[in-house]
């Protein structure tokens, strides 16, 4: 039985993706494929294994909880995020490659690698202007006299940074900050000679070469949206589809959903989708020609609700129950891309996708795009 909505994921496009950066990297750099928050909408277990399939020798997760689901795909596994000391014993039993910033966290994962008998191996995360996480240029010292404390207990497998501006118009801002990181990183380095140095996220993928170094961590462009010009052959692969429920004629002067912010101003024909914003279709999304029906683009109209909207059809091809729309991605030789429907609401793809909820079922294609 076919679902009513369901995400269309295109994992060749993932994997070629994965594959067209790799082509472009220097000899000996690995890739990362970063699947945290649900493979970035994708589905994780689709996005993770086809980002392999593509050459990524690594999976990037957010959490303890993404970590374990990670772990069977066989890839050396990074949680980029804080890991709080209860998890630790249950990570280190898995295997799980942690993030670590200053010298308290280090000391209580060294506590739990003994009690445990195993070796924990971490990354360490230095902040270079993010202020987020990591350790500032003050802290290292007091890391590094941590780390060598425990070095018994605790490898450093790697050192790393997150760039804070690597899509913006200064590409001169992320090159001062990969310096840092490197000046900053040298004390860690000579402790740990062997660990891997990874710092680029996308934007310095595509931008920087020279902050490549060991490993790169490749996010939003392995989904198809590159967050600079590139000549990086990419493709986008999410394409959220929903089947229209109901169709009716509506006179002028009629009003559509809760407040009655929209008000007809002629006969108007309105189709009705089961899709709203439990499913990551934004409010801000009414008002905004977001919906590929028809043959053609047309209007959110009247307020988005929980778990339907109602599209203006008036002047499309004939729609009735049944047809199928997209609400994101590819139909009828037409694209509506996250970052056009991001820049409708003032914010990024990144968001776009991932306010994908896991209410609509993740398909990989071929898929059907009209139900049978």
């Amino acid at each position: 039985m076919h679902p009513q909505k369901w995400v269309d994921v295109d994992t060749a496009a993932i994997s070629d993706n994965a594959a067209a950066v790799k082509a472009m990297l220097g000899p000996g750099v690995g890739v990362m494929a970063v699947v945290k928050a649900n493979g970035y909408g994708h589905g994780f277990e689709l996005a993770s294994a086809a980002a392999l399939e593509g050459g990524a020798t690594w999976l990037g997760v957010s959490s303890p909880t993404e970590a374990l689901q990670a772990v069977p795909f066989g890839a050396p596994v990074l949680i980029l995020g804080a890991t709080p000391d209860r998890f630790y014993p249950q990570m280190l039993e898995a295997g799980v490659e942690l993030t670590v910033f200053d010298a308290e966290s280090v000391e209580s994962l060294a506590r739990a690698a003994a009690q445990a008998g195993r070796q924990a191996r971490v990354h360490v995360k230095i902040d270079t202007g993010m202020n987020r996480l990591g350790a500032r240029a003050t802290d290292i010292e007091s890391l590094r006299r941590a780390l060598h404390a425990t070095r018994a207990n605790v490898t450093v497998a790697g050192i790393f940074t997150h760039f804070a501006d690597s899509e913006g118009p200064d590409v001169e801002v992320t090159r001062v900050h990969n310096a840092a990181f490197l000046e900053r990183a040298e004390p860690l380095r000579q402790l740990a000679p062997e660990a891997m140095i990874h710092a680029a996220n996308s934007g310095a993928i595509l931008r920087l070469p020279e902050a490549h170094h060991d490993l790169v961590r490749l996010g939003i462009a392995l989904y198809g949206y590159p967050p600079v010009p590139t000549a990086v052959p990419l493709r986008t692969a999410m394409t959220m589809l929903a089947e229209v429920t109901h169709v009716k004629e509506i006179d002028p002067g009629e009003t559509v959903s809760y407040g009655r912010t929209w008000t007809a101003p002629r006969t108007t024909r309105v189709a009705t989708l089961p899709v709203g914003y439990a499913d990551g279709i934004h409010r801000w999304r009414a008002g905004t020609d977001t919906v590929l029906i028809g043959g053609t683009r047309s209007r959110i109209i009247g307020r988005v609700t929980m778990d339907q909207i109602m599209v203006d059809v008036t002047d499309c091809d004939p729609v009735a129950k049944g047809d199928v729309a997209a609400l994101v991605g590819d139909l009828d030789g037409n694209h509506l891309g996250a970052d056009e429907i991001g820049l409708a609401g003032d914010t990024i793809p990144h968001e776009v996708l991932c306010a994908t909820s896991s209410r609509a079922a993740r398909i990989p294609r071929p898929s059907a795009r009209a139900l049978p």
